[in-house]
């Protein structure tokens, strides 16, 4: 396969032609330096580039994709600009390669069932034997995708040594060539289904100390991704401790920064706010902060964790701080609707050994409440 040079457009165009050229796809070449994609068939100087961007989906290719935005670049100069603009040179494909090798995976044993094809040997057969992948025939992987290929071996498919030469397909390395990969996709016809099978959830659970602790708990007792897979879902914490509202905002673009676009935001927060009598004040702050991160992130579900119950209020007895905190769960419920509201029933003032001696965090027992009632409102709203 010839190298890539970089910064070259993906496309050269024609200008001699007398009469008017017959419908392309637009930004292919129609001059003889152009090569056929394997999909479209339309001509273009970096075929390659083309394929990535346009056939595969964005996951599938980790070295050109920003999967905060969920897009590839089909170059990692163009992916490096990107991150430098939108993401203030902290990449999050760091992030994304801890699961990239599950996507692969599970998209591959995807196309198997699709095909019924019940095994990779079967499928290794299926790709030499199909004229359909005559086009693979001369291809070679370049130094990256030899490194992605060896990861992923390593993972799945230990023992097993990556070879230079994709095709005639010989082992399951041959499978992340883009050329095989991107016909694999388009022969089985399952594009759409993969999105919706394999789409990958984010959520972000943010808040004060009480998403802090709970984080931790999680962590101590190994169920930090709240027992979702982690090829179907990721959970991304960020508690502050004695974090108070007025500081949401800060934290959202923070989040923003650092993690994945999330498809859910789970926001336990605002207890530090109650003060006597402040209540309205405050929930009209935290409705208009939420409407604002609604409209910032349009495609995402917002959920509020509805504020516990203490057994001390500071500045406050305990009538007083409890009024206040019904009030805001109140009208938060309002606001929001019920399925974008989450109760924590089981933690009661009662039970006082849910909290700590301090009557304001919780204990491990109650953590584990807490994180049981975000783990079913995550499934609720996944399903």
């Amino acid at each position: 396969m010839e190298e890539e040079r970089d910064f070259v457009p993906d496309y050269e165009p024609e200008y001699d032609q007398l009469l008017s050229p017959p419908s392309r796809v637009p930004g292919s070449a129609t001059s003889k330096r152009g090569k056929p994609c394997p999909i479209c068939m339309a001509k273009f100087t970096h075929v390659k580039r083309h394929v990535i961007k346009d056939h595969l989906p964005w996951y599938t290719y980790p070295s050109t994709c920003c999967p905060t935005c969920r897009i590839n670049f089909g170059q990692k100069h163009f992916l490096d600009v990107h991150v430098e603009n939108q993401h203030n040179n902290n990449s999050p494909s760091q992030q994304f390669a801890h699961f990239w090798m599950d996507f692969m995976y599970y998209l591959f044993l995807q196309i198997i069932h699709i095909l019924k094809l019940e095994t990779f040997e079967n499928l290794f057969k299926f790709i030499n034997s199909n004229e359909q992948f005559s086009c693979c025939k001369g291809s070679v992987f370049q130094e990256d995708d030899l490194v992605l290929g060896e990861k992923f071996l390593k993972d799945k498919f230990p023992g097993v040594t990556v070879s230079k030469i994709p095709f005639p397909v010989v082992n399951a390395s041959s499978l992340l060539h883009w050329k095989i990969l991107s016909k694999l996709i388009d022969i089985s016809n399952c594009t759409d289904l993969l999105f919706k099978v394999y789409k990958k959830y984010v959520v972000w659970i943010l808040g004060s100390s009480i998403v802090h602790w709970a984080a931790q708990r999680a962590i101590d007792i190994g169920i930090e991704n709240l027992e979702f897979e982690r090829t179907k879902l990721s959970i991304f914490w960020h508690g502050i401790r004695g974090m108070k509202w007025e500081s949401l905002l800060d934290t959202v673009s923070f989040c923003e920064s650092k993690f994945p676009l999330p498809d859910f935001i789970i926001i336990h927060l605002g207890s530090n706010d109650i003060k006597l009598g402040c209540s309205r004040k405050l929930l009209s702050h935290m409705q208009k902060d939420l409407a604002e991160i609604r409209q910032k992130f349009p495609n995402c579900k917002l959920i509020f964790s509805e504020l516990l119950t203490r057994l001390i209020w500071r500045g406050l007895n305990w009538e007083e701080g409890e009024r206040e905190r019904s009030t805001i769960n109140k009208g938060m419920y309002d606001f929001i609707g019920n399925e974008n509201n989450i109760r924590h029933a089981k933690i009661e003032p009662r039970k006082r050994y849910l909290f700590r001696r301090d009557g304001i965090h919780l204990s491990d027992l109650g953590n584990d409440f807490l994180l049981e009632d975000f783990k079913i409102k995550i499934q609720q709203s996944i399903i």
